[in-house]
């Protein structure tokens, strides 16, 4: 024979619906870590700054991530409809750039042109 379950008072209906139980299984070392680091503040506290936070974090790792793929990102042109794309790093083009570079350029670092740019004998050894 089943039990019934006890009905619950309108009340703590209406709590539970405000303010649901969320359940996680952690690790002991994770529970020290997390205990360590919430010092008075409440769990539900700690998720809500952390949630917070990884927000935060998203949002400035996007715009850092644009602001140097608008600084540094390097394309080429479509040979049919003529349109930018962009090169990956280390995909099959780039490699096929970097070799043809470094067979038919002379490649100087920016250093290095400050340092012999009065000095013509190593500008013409390198061409």
């Amino acid at each position: 024979m089943m039990r019934r379950r006890r009905k619950q008072p309108p009340a703590k209906k209406r709590y539970d619906e405000k303010y649901p139980v969320v359940s996680v299984r952690i690790t002991k070392e994770l529970k020290e870590l997390l205990d360590k680091y919430r010092g008075s503040k409440s769990y539900a506290e700690v998720i809500k700054e952390g949630l917070e936070n990884m927000g935060k974090l998203y949002e400035y790792y996007n715009q850092g991530y644009e602001k140097a793929r608008q600084e540094y990102e390097i394309w080429a042109y479509c040979n049919v409809c003529n349109r930018a794309y962009p090169i990956t790093p280390n995909s099959e083009l780039h490699q096929i750039i970097l070799d043809y570079l470094s067979k038919n350029a002379t490649l100087i670092c920016q250093n290095c042109k400050k340092r012999y740019e009065g000095n013509p004998l190593i500008f013409s050894l390198l061409k």
